[in-house]
C-alpha cells in the first residue's frame, strides 16, 4: 500500500504531529511512503526519511497543482492524509485530491475547536470562517480522522455529512524505572497564549511553594511577546530562582525529565487528548490538566483536574505539594497499570490500517474513464472557437494595455458595431445546431449568414466612401475578418458534430500563429506588419470556408430569401437581438458619455470580463450539454466557479487602492463573470430539456431590458466611478433571472 503525508512543515513547533507521522511511518505494511511539507528555514527532518518540499508558491501550487500532480498518483491502494487545514499546502492538497478522486483522509489536529479558531486575531479568524465555506462548497462526504469525541463534534459542526473514525495518536514511549523523582512541576509545549503558560506561573507564584520545588517550562517559542510578558511575571515575583524556561527537548532526554518530574501540567484552552499527557501517563508521572477538556474515563481516574482560574489552579499545587513520596509512587503504579490496560499501540495500528483500506477502496474515488476524453474534446473546441470568436476584442485589449486605449475605442466602435451585428443575427445558431444537428437547418444558417455578410460588407464599404476615417486602424480588414468568422463559426459547429477533431487542430495551430504575430506588431509598433497578418488571416478563412462549404450544392437561390427573413420572426434570434443591443448601447453609452481614453480602458476592461461569459455561453455550455458530461463533473464545474469568485473578491479587497485603472476594473468586472457564469451554467442545465428552449429565450430577452439603461443610471447617481461596477451588477440580475428559471424547472432537466 502507498501513503502520502502532507504537513506543513517539520519543525520542532511541529513536533507532535512529525512523531505522529514517524510512528505510522514504522508500520510494516507500506510499499511506498513520502512526506510533503512546506519548505522552512528552520526545517529539521532528522526523525524522517523520504521528504519532498515544497518550494515555490507559483510552481507548487499554483500551476495546476505541479508538484502535486507529478507527485501523487490516482493508483491502486493510494491514500493522502492531510495533517491539517489552514495552510496553502493543505487547501491546494484537498482541491487537488478532491478534483482528481485520489483516496484522502483529513486529521485536523484540534484546528476545528471553538478555541483554537479564535486563538489568533480576528482577521485570523475571519480567514478561517472563509476558508471553512469554502471547503464546504467541495468538500462533502469526505473521511476524517478524531482523536476524541470533542474533535468529531467539532468536525460535524464545520462540514457536511462527514465520515469520521476515531483512533487515537500513536506514540512511543520509553519506559524505565526512576527511583529518583525530584519535586518540581514540568511543562512541554508551545510558548503560546492559548496554552494558558501565564495561568500556570501565577497559580505556582500564588501557592508559594517551598525553595526544593520548582517548575520548569520547555516550549519552543511561538509568540515572542507573550513569552516577554511571561519572563516579566516571573522577575516580578519572589520565585525567579524556582521558575525556569529551558529549551525544547525531545527523545530519551524528554521521557528522562518526565519520568523525574512530580507531575506534567497542561491547561490549554484547547488541546485533543494531548501527547504530552500520553506521554506522562506511560511513564506513571501524573498531569494537571483543564477541566474543559474532553479526556476519557480511564484517563480522568489517574490526572488531576482543574478549573483554568488561578485559585483553582493553586489549590490543585498545593495539594501535590503536600503529597508524601510514597503516595506518588504508589500513584505512579497504578497510572501505569491503567495505562497498560487501555492503551494499546498494537489496536490503534489496527484500527488505522483498517480505516486507510477502507478509504483507498471506497466507489467515490473511482476514476471515470470516460471523462478524460471527453474533456479533451471540449478543451479542443472551446479553444478552436475562442481563437475564431475573440481576435478584435484580443486587438482591443491589446492596444489597451500598449497604452493606446484611444484606439481601442475606436475600433471598438466601428469594427465593433459589425461584430455585435453578426451576433444580433447569430439567433443562437450554435447551441440549436450543438443540442440537435440537421443539414437542412445548417444549411439555411450559413445561407442567412452569407446574405447578411455581404449586405454588412457592401453597407460599410458605401459608409467608408462618404466617412473615410471608418477605415482608419485597419477597421476595413478588421470588418471582413469578423464577417469570415462569423460564417466559420458554422463551419467549426459542422466539424464539432461531425468529429473531424483533427481538421479542427490545424485550424487552432494555424490561429494561433496568427495571434502571435500580431501581438508582436502590435507590441513592436509596426502598423505594416500588423495590415500584412491581417491580410494573410483572411486569406486563411476564406480557404477554410471554401475547403469545408460546398457551395455548388448550397448556394443562395431566390426561393430561398424567404426563408432566410423567416428567420427574423424567431424567438431564438428575437433574444440573441435582445441581449446584443444591450451590449451596443453599453458601447455606445461609455464612448459617448466619457473622454475617449477612459472609454476606451472601460471597453477593454468589460471585453477582458465578456470573455469568459461568452465563451461559457456560446461555446462551452452547448459543448457540455451534447457530450453529456456527468453531474458531478459539472458540479465540480460550480465548485471552481464559487472557488474563483471567493479568490477575485479576496484580490479586490487587497488591492482596493489600486492605481491602475485597468487592472482595478479588469478586478471588478471578472467578479461581474463569475457570477454570470453561474447564471449560464444554470442556463445550460435548463437547455438541456428541448421543449424549454422558448422558456429560456423569453428570460434572454427580460434580463436584456433590463441592463439596457444600466450604464447611463449608473452615470447619474455616481459618474465613472459608479459605472465601473456594471458590469458586476449586470451579472447579479443575471443570476436573479436564471436562478429563479433553473428553480422552477429543475425538476424537468
Amino acid at each position: 500500500m502507498k501513503i502520502y503525508h502532507l504537513v506543513d512543515e517539520i519543525t520542532e513547533k511541529n513536533q507532535s504531529i512529525v512523531s505522529i507521522i514517524k510512528q505510522i511511518s514504522n508500520y510494516n505494511i507500506w510499499d511506498f511512503f513520502k512526506v510533503i511539507s512546506q519548505k522552512r528555514s528552520d526545517t529539521n527532518n532528522k526523525n524522517l526519511n523520504n521528504v519532498l518540499y515544497l518550494k515555490n508558491f507559483i510552481k507548487d501550487y499554483i500551476i495546476y497543482f505541479s508538484s502535486l500532480r507529478k507527485t501523487i498518483k490516482n493508483k491502486p491502494d493510494t491514500i493522502v492524509h492531510i495533517h491539517g487545514l489552514w495552510r496553502p499546502i493543505y487547501f491546494f492538497s484537498l482541491l487537488y485530491c478532491k478534483l482528481n478522486k485520489v483516496p484522502f483522509l483529513i486529521q485536523p489536529h484540534g484546528m476545528l475547536l471553538e478555541d483554537a479558531l479564535k486563538s489568533n486575531t480576528y482577521i485570523n479568524y475571519l480567514f478561517k470562517v472563509i476558508t471553512l465555506k469554502i471547503y464546504n462548497i467541495f468538500l462533502n462526504d469526505v473521511f476524517f480522522l478524531a482523536v476524541t469525541k470533542q474533535e468529531t463534534e467539532s468536525i460535524k459542526k464545520y462540514f457536511k455529512r462527514p465520515n469520521i473514525k476515531i483512533i487515537e495518536n500513536p506514540f512511543e514511549f520509553n519506559r524505565k524505572t526512576n527511583k529518583n523523582i525530584q519535586k518540581k512541576f514540568i511543562y512541554f509545549g508551545r510558548i503560546n497564549q492559548i496554552k494558558n503558560i501565564d495561568l500556570i506561573i501565577k497559580a505556582f507564584i500564588a501557592s508559594n511553594p517551598p525553595k526544593d520545588w520548582i517548575l520548569e517550562l520547555y516550549g519552543i517559542r511561538d509568540d515572542e511577546k507573550y513569552f516577554d510578558y511571561l519572563k516579566n511575571i516571573i522577575v516580578n515575583s519572589k520565585l525567579s530562582k524556582q521558575i525556569f524556561f529551558k529549551d525544547p527537548v525531545f527523545g530519551e532526554k524528554k521521557y528522562k525529565i518526565i519520568r523525574s518530574a512530580w507531575c506534567n501540567v497542561l491547561i490549554s484552552k484547547s488541546e485533543i487528548l494531548s501527547l504530552s499527557v500520553l506521554e506522562s501517563l506511560s511513564v506513571g508521572t501524573p498531569s494537571i490538566a483543564n477541566k474543559e477538556i474532553y479526556f476519557p474515563e480511564w484517563i480522568k481516574k489517574t490526572i488531576y483536574l482543574s478549573q483554568i482560574k488561578v485559585n483553582n489552579l493553586k489549590k490543585s499545587f498545593k495539594s501535590i505539594m503536600n503529597q508524601k513520596t510514597s503516595d506518588r509512587n504508589l500513584m505512579s503504579e497504578k497510572i501505569i497499570k491503567n495505562f497498560d490496560k487501555n492503551y494499546s499501540i498494537k489496536n490503534i495500528k489496527k484500527k488505522y490500517l483498517d480505516y486507510v483500506k477502507s478509504i483507498a477502496l471506497d466507489s467515490s474515488f473511482k476514476k471515470d474513464n470516460n471523462t478524460k476524453p471527453k474533456l479533451v474534446k471540449i478543451t479542443q473546441i472551446t479553444v478552436a472557437n475562442s481563437l475564431n470568436l475573440f481576435l478584435l476584442p484580443f486587438v482591443v485589449i491589446l492596444f489597451t494595455f500598449n497604452g493606446k486605449s484611444e484606439i481601442s475605442a475606436d475600433i471598438s466602435i466601428v469594427s465593433g458595431t459589425v461584430l455585435i451585428l453578426c451576433q444580433v443575427f447569430s439567433a443562437n445558431a450554435r447551441v440549436i445546431l450543438i443540442s440537435n444537428f440537421n443539414e437542412g437547418i445548417f444549411k439555411e444558417f450559413m445561407n442567412f449568414r452569407i446574405f447578411l455578410s455581404l449586405l454588412f460588407l457592401i453597407s460599410f464599404y458605401s459608409l467608408s466612401y462618404f466617412f473615410p476615417l471608418l477605415k482608419n486602424y485597419n477597421n476595413d480588414l478588421l470588418v471582413i475578418i469578423i464577417l469570415l468568422s462569423w460564417l466559420n463559426e458554422l463551419n467549426l459547429i459542422y466539424l464539432e458534430t461531425k468529429k473531424l477533431f483533427k481538421s479542427m487542430a490545424i485550424y487552432v495551430g494555424l490561429m494561433v500563429l496568427i495571434y502571435i504575430i500580431i501581438f508582436y506588431s502590435v507590441l513592436i509598433d509596426e502598423p505594416g506588419l500588423t495590415r500584412n497578418v491581417y491580410k494573410y488571416d483572411i486569406l486563411f478563412y476564406l480557404g477554410f470556408l471554401i475547403y469545408y462549404f460546398n457551395f455548388k450544392e448550397k448556394t443562395i437561390q431566390g426561393i430561398e430569401l424567404f426563408k432566410i427573413l423567416e428567420n427574423f420572426k424567431k424567438l431564438a434570434l428575437l433574444s440573441s437581438i435582445s441581449n446584443i443591443i444591450a451590449v451596443l448601447i453599453w458601447r455606445y453609452s461609455i464612448y459617448f458619455t466619457y473622454d475617449k481614453k477612459y472609454a476606451g480602458i472601460m471597453i477593454a476592461a468589460f471585453s477582458v470580463a465578456s470573455f469568459p461569459g461568452t465563451l461559457a455561453n456560446n461555446i462551452v455550455g452547448p459543448s457540455f450539454v451534447k457530450l453529456k458530461l456527468g453531474k458531478s463533473f459539472l458540479r465540480s464545474t460550480k465548485y471552481l466557479l464559487y472557488i474563483s469568485l471567493v479568490t477575485l473578491l479576496i484580490t479586490l479587497s487587497l488591492n482596493i487602492t489600486q492605481e491602475n485603472l485597468f487592472y482595478k476594473l479588469v478586478n471588478i468586472s471578472l467578479i461581474g463573470t463569475i457570477v454570470l457564469t453561474i447564471s449560464i451554467y444554470l442556463k445550460n442545465l435548463v437547455m438541456v430539456n428541448n421543449f424549454l428552449h422558448t422558456n429560456v429565450f423569453k428570460i434572454d430577452i427580460l434580463y436584456s431590458i433590463s441592463i439596457v439603461p444600466l450604464i447611463l443610471i449608473l452615470d447619474k447617481i455616481n459618474g465613472y466611478s459608479l459605472a465601473s461596477y456594471a458590469y458586476l451588477i449586470s451579472g447579479i440580475i443575471s443570476l436573479f433571472f436564471y436562478s429563479s428559471l433553473f428553480k422552477k424547472y429543475e425538476k424537468n432537466i
